[in-house]
Protein backbone atom coordinates (compact mmCIF):
# COMPACT_ATOMS: atom_id res chain seq x y z
CA UNK A 1 0.00 0.00 0.00
CA UNK A 2 1.33 3.42 -0.85
CA UNK A 3 1.73 6.16 1.70
CA UNK A 4 -0.94 8.26 -0.03
CA UNK A 5 -3.68 5.65 0.33
CA UNK A 6 -3.10 5.18 4.06
CA UNK A 7 -3.13 8.90 4.81
CA UNK A 8 -6.40 9.41 2.98
CA UNK A 9 -8.39 7.25 5.40
CA UNK A 10 -6.94 8.55 8.65
CA UNK A 11 -9.07 10.89 10.69
CA UNK A 12 -7.61 14.03 12.13
CA UNK A 13 -8.08 15.02 15.78
CA UNK A 14 -11.13 17.19 15.20
CA UNK A 15 -12.93 14.36 13.40
CA UNK A 16 -12.32 12.01 16.32
CA UNK A 17 -13.65 14.56 18.80
CA UNK A 18 -16.66 15.24 16.56
CA UNK A 19 -17.63 11.56 16.44
CA UNK A 20 -17.29 11.25 20.20
CA UNK A 21 -19.47 14.31 20.81
CA UNK A 22 -22.18 13.19 18.38
CA UNK A 23 -22.38 9.75 19.99
CA UNK A 24 -23.46 11.49 23.20
CA UNK A 25 -26.26 13.33 21.39
CA UNK A 26 -27.76 10.10 20.06
CA UNK A 27 -28.47 9.01 23.63
CA UNK A 28 -30.08 12.32 24.60
CA UNK A 29 -32.66 12.46 21.77
CA UNK A 30 -32.25 16.24 21.53
CA UNK A 31 -31.99 18.58 18.58
CA UNK A 32 -28.48 19.88 17.93
CA UNK A 33 -27.28 23.45 17.61
CA UNK A 34 -24.21 22.89 15.43
CA UNK A 35 -21.55 25.53 14.88
CA UNK A 36 -19.40 25.71 11.75
CA UNK A 37 -16.38 27.96 11.93
CA UNK A 38 -14.32 29.22 9.00
CA UNK A 39 -11.74 31.95 8.65
CA UNK A 40 -14.23 34.42 7.20
CA UNK A 41 -17.68 33.53 8.62
CA UNK A 42 -19.48 31.40 11.18
CA UNK A 43 -22.65 29.42 10.67
CA UNK A 44 -25.11 27.90 13.13
CA UNK A 45 -27.57 25.15 12.25
CA UNK A 46 -30.47 23.71 14.21
CA UNK A 47 -30.55 20.03 13.27
CA UNK A 48 -33.39 17.70 14.29
CA UNK A 49 -32.90 14.21 15.69
CA UNK A 50 -33.60 12.79 12.23
CA UNK A 51 -30.85 14.92 10.64
CA UNK A 52 -33.03 17.56 8.98
CA UNK A 53 -31.97 21.22 9.15
CA UNK A 54 -34.75 23.16 10.86
CA UNK A 55 -33.12 26.59 10.98
CA UNK A 56 -29.84 28.20 10.04
CA UNK A 57 -28.04 31.49 10.53
CA UNK A 58 -24.74 32.98 9.46
CA UNK A 59 -22.58 35.91 10.48
CA UNK A 60 -23.22 37.32 7.00
CA UNK A 61 -26.70 38.26 8.21
CA UNK A 62 -25.82 39.90 11.54
CA UNK A 63 -25.94 43.63 12.20
CA UNK A 64 -22.24 43.62 13.07
CA UNK A 65 -21.34 42.32 9.60
CA UNK A 66 -23.56 44.88 7.90
CA UNK A 67 -21.82 47.70 9.80
CA UNK A 68 -18.20 46.55 9.71
CA UNK A 69 -17.96 43.87 7.03
CA UNK A 70 -16.30 41.51 9.51
CA UNK A 71 -17.94 38.15 10.21
CA UNK A 72 -15.18 36.35 12.04
CA UNK A 73 -14.81 37.91 15.47
CA UNK A 74 -16.40 37.37 18.88
CA UNK A 75 -18.92 40.20 18.51
CA UNK A 76 -20.29 38.76 15.28
CA UNK A 77 -20.35 35.28 16.85
CA UNK A 78 -22.28 36.58 19.87
CA UNK A 79 -24.88 38.15 17.58
CA UNK A 80 -25.04 34.89 15.63
CA UNK A 81 -25.98 33.09 18.85
CA UNK A 82 -28.76 35.56 19.49
CA UNK A 83 -29.98 35.30 15.89
CA UNK A 84 -30.19 31.50 15.94
CA UNK A 85 -31.89 31.67 19.35
CA UNK A 86 -34.71 33.72 17.82
CA UNK A 87 -35.20 31.04 15.20
CA UNK A 88 -35.16 28.33 17.87
CA UNK A 89 -37.88 30.23 19.75
CA UNK A 90 -40.02 30.18 16.60
CA UNK A 91 -39.83 26.37 16.65
CA UNK A 92 -40.62 26.26 20.42
CA UNK A 93 -37.51 24.19 21.17
CA UNK A 94 -35.78 26.24 23.85
CA UNK A 95 -35.40 23.28 26.23
CA UNK A 96 -34.72 20.47 23.77
CA UNK A 97 -31.43 21.66 22.24
CA UNK A 98 -27.88 20.41 22.75
CA UNK A 99 -24.84 22.46 21.74
CA UNK A 100 -22.66 20.70 19.15
CA UNK A 101 -19.31 22.43 18.90
CA UNK A 102 -18.44 20.24 15.90
CA UNK A 103 -15.03 19.20 17.23
CA UNK A 104 -13.83 22.75 17.84
CA UNK A 105 -12.54 23.84 21.23
CA UNK A 106 -15.11 25.59 23.42
CA UNK A 107 -13.18 28.83 23.31
CA UNK A 108 -13.31 32.19 21.55
CA UNK A 109 -15.88 32.46 18.76
CA UNK A 110 -17.47 29.06 19.44
CA UNK A 111 -18.04 29.96 23.09
CA UNK A 112 -19.40 33.38 22.04
CA UNK A 113 -22.11 31.69 19.96
CA UNK A 114 -23.14 29.59 22.96
CA UNK A 115 -23.16 32.58 25.32
CA UNK A 116 -25.25 34.62 22.88
CA UNK A 117 -27.78 31.80 22.53
CA UNK A 118 -27.98 31.31 26.30
CA UNK A 119 -28.56 35.03 26.87
CA UNK A 120 -31.45 34.87 24.39
CA UNK A 121 -33.11 32.04 26.32
CA UNK A 122 -31.84 28.72 24.91
CA UNK A 123 -30.98 26.14 27.56
CA UNK A 124 -28.20 23.65 26.85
Amino acid sequence: MSKMSTVRYQKNGRDRVRTKIRSRFKDQEKNRLMVIRSCRYMHALLISTTGDVLASASTKHTQHFKKTGVGSNKTAAHELGQLIAKKIKEHNMLDSVAFDRNGYLYHGRVAAVAVGAREAGVKF
